[in-house]
């Protein structure tokens, strides 16, 4: 995200530069939202391939 030019991070970044606190917490809420689906979809995918750890 520090370097970023492109993407949320990059976004994130420029509006709290900008002091932009609406933009800064949508994109904070953004990444928030990606991270839960990727966990969640981590947590599927573990569930079907490990199925013989439970």
């Amino acid at each position: 995200m520090i370097g970023a030019e492109f993407g949320v991070g990059a976004y994130i970044l420029m509006a709290g530069a900008l002091f932009a606190l609406d933009q800064l917490i949508a994109g904070v809420a953004l990444l928030s939202v990606i991270g839960l689906i990727i966990a969640w979809l981590i947590g599927k995918l573990e569930k079907r391939l490990l199925s013989w750890r439970t």
